[in-house]
């Protein structure tokens, strides 16, 4: 059981980490946004996001405010509605109710 702490305990501080970071890796930047690495490169091939080079030309960097502009500018957010459980059911003879 130590162990399974130990590890969640990682996991936490690790996440905790990714959301104050300026910056993101390819495969971190996937998981902040939700998409895949795949979809995170033909975005920046198509000029959807803006990215850094490292110096040693080996790998790519994302910064987090550019991330949130390419979030909010193409992706489609939805507002939960309230659902009604009772919506479409109408009372019979005492009390018993039935959907129309």
């Amino acid at each position: 059981m130590a162990t399974t702490t130990k590890i969640n305990g990682r996991a936490e501080r690790r996440q905790a980490a990714a959301v104050t970071k300026e910056w993101y890796s390819e495969r971190e930047a996937a998981i902040y946004t939700g998409v895949s690495v795949e979809t995170l490169k033909r975005m920046r091939q198509a000029g959807v996001v803006r990215y850094g080079v490292r110096r040693d030309g080996r790998g790519i960097t994302y910064r987090r405010g550019d991330l949130d502009r390419v979030m909010e500018r193409e992706f489609i957010f939805n507002e939960a509605l309230p659902v009604d459980p009772n919506a479409g059911l109408i009372t019979l003879g005492q009390g018993r109710r039935t959907r129309l």
